[in-house]
């Protein structure tokens, strides 16, 4: 693939393009607190078709904690680097604060801050980057049951994850028999599959499966009421149906503004 006539935009895969949007998003809104945890899918009009975050770490925590929020994150990032650099690190702690920068670059450009899988591992590195007051037998100990501890934890996450990104996968193709979902209705994680919504060849049985599993787990159910209204013709919408959708998108509403 010839990069030499790309624009950072076509490099960056449309991400320049988002930051700005929520940037921009943000400092209409309100500047010193910010949009509020999640609040990047409640921008209106939306920043980027079938996106839930910005992409990068940083933004979405400037634009989510607003500028109050974000240097008092600051000054508590400096403090833990101070701490680390007063208290020498065994082994394990030297891995899991080296993981931890590792995270912090990676999340420039995608969302390790917004998927509740990786917050977990990133929870788990900060706890064990921290020196122990303990000494000698103690602390070889604690060291060890340390170490153990997260083995089990990180075996114990293997199957979660891997039904996370199963799921995920699986919404982002088109949706064609029963067992598909099936497998995703089992384990929805983060249940936003807007490629079914959209597909014309989707059987009808499938699309309100879809729709009904959305309005119950979705993370914007406002949308699943609205595209089962979409799907009706109108004279065939019953009334409760217009009433949920008014409501679930009032509610929305309310959300963001508070």
């Amino acid at each position: 693939m010839n990069y030499g006539n790309a624009t950072i935009e076509q490099l960056s895969s449309g991400r320049t393009e988002i930051w700005i949007r929520t940037l921009s998003a943000m400092w209409q809104h309100n500047p010193l607190f910010g949009l509020g945890a999640n609040g990047y899918i409640h921008i209106s009009p939306h920043v980027w078709p079938n996106s839930v975050h910005p992409h990068s770490g940083p933004v979405q925590l400037f634009t989510e904690l607003g500028i109050i929020g974000f240097t008092a994150l600051v000054l508590c990032i400096l403090t833990t680097l101070k701490i680390w650099s007063k208290n020498p690190s065994t082994k394990l702690q030297l891995i899991a604060r080296i993981a931890l920068m590792g995270i912090s670059i990676a999340s420039l450009v995608d969302g390790h801050f917004f998927h509740n899988f990786s917050l977990m591992y990133i929870a788990i590195l900060i706890a064990l980057s921290f020196s122990f007051n303990n000494s000698g037998v103690l602390a070889a100990r604690s060291n060890l049951a340390s170490a153990v501890g997260t083995l089990i934890i990180s075996l114990s996450l293997l199957v979660p994850i891997k039904l996370h990104w199963q799921s995920f996968l699986l919404q982002q193709a088109p949706l064609t028999d029963q067992e598909q979902f099936n497998a995703v209705s089992e384990f929805p994680s983060h249940y936003s599959p807007s490629i079914w919504l959209t597909d014309w060849n989707i059987e009808p049985e499938l699309l309100t499966q879809a729709i009904k599993l959305g309005q119950k787990i979705g993370p914007n159910q406002c949308k699943f009421y609205q595209q089962e209204s979409s799907t009706l013709n109108k004279q065939d919408i019953p009334k409760s149906l217009l009433i949920k959708t008014k409501l679930a998108c009032e509610i929305k509403k309310m959300e963001t503004l508070n």
